[in-house]
């Protein structure tokens, strides 16, 4: 597979994506195919997984030709290789919110444990595993 063009062709016969109802991947690649029109199209193809890393198995192990999964879960594996990026505007964006809820915002480990995770040193270890920073 070279590219999202060759999802509608005879090149890929299966493919990995989350399980809409159980895994946020599935509504991201759900959403991707609509906005591309091909949903319809190839849904046949499609292998349901009950999570990314489970859609990084199905692809390393042969199960599917090509699946959906995150960036950074793609390098799990060195039976997986990344061949194109998803276009973010063809789907909703992928957030990971973090808070103080009342209690926590009154325990000085709960704001400690934010005050690192919003930090420098954190923010190092997230672009380690490929995350992307908040604008």
């Amino acid at each position: 597979m070279s590219g999202l063009d060759d999802l509608t062709t005879d090149a890929v016969d299966k493919l990995a994506a989350g399980t809409p109802t159980d895994a946020a991947a599935g509504i991201y690649t759900q959403e991707m195919m609509e906005s591309l029109g091909i949903f319809d199209e190839i849904k046949h193809k499609i292998v349901q997984s009950r999570n990314v890393k489970e859609a990084v198995l199905f692809v390393a192990s042969g199960e599917t030709e090509t699946g959906f999964v995150y960036a950074t879960d793609a390098p799990s594996t060195d039976q997986v290789d990344i061949v194109t990026a998803v276009d973010p505007a063809l789907h909703s964006p992928i957030e990971y919110p973090i808070a103080l809820t009342a209690d926590g915002a009154e325990n000085e480990n709960a704001r400690e444990a934010l005050n690192y995770l919003t930090g420098p040193e954190a923010e190092e270890v997230f672009d380690s595993y490929g995350f992307l920073q908040p604008e």
